[in-house]
């Protein structure tokens, strides 16, 4: 894909950056390059292969199995405390962010 230095300044503009006339033509034949691979994907025979899934419906037959399901007892307030680096009565004691 052909880019223009006027895009890139554009871009630059944009993205506030300062860029030097070497910047500009370094980073536009870069960027053409990238979207040249990207445009190569569009033409990629893409049709899909239940094998070559990773992911998907396990009762499909791609994916890996996945659990029931179901409602869990939450945890003891003690023991997420007792994993709590700091904590403030029956509460998680945090540093201030906020002035």
């Amino acid at each position: 894909m052909a880019l223009t230095a006027e895009q890139i300044r554009h871009l630059a503009r944009l993205a506030q950056l300062r860029l030097t006339d070497a910047e500009v033509e370094r980073l536009t034949r870069e960027l053409a390059g990238i979207l040249d691979w990207i445009a190569m994907l569009d033409d990629l025979p893409l049709e899909e292969d239940k094998a070559q899934s990773g992911a998907g419906d396990a009762k499909a037959g791609g994916g890996a199995p996945l659990r029931e399901d179901a409602p869990q007892p939450a945890p003891e307030r003690k023991d997420l405390l007792r994993n709590a680096p700091a904590v403030d009565g029956a509460y998680f004691s945090v540093p201030k962010v906020v002035e």
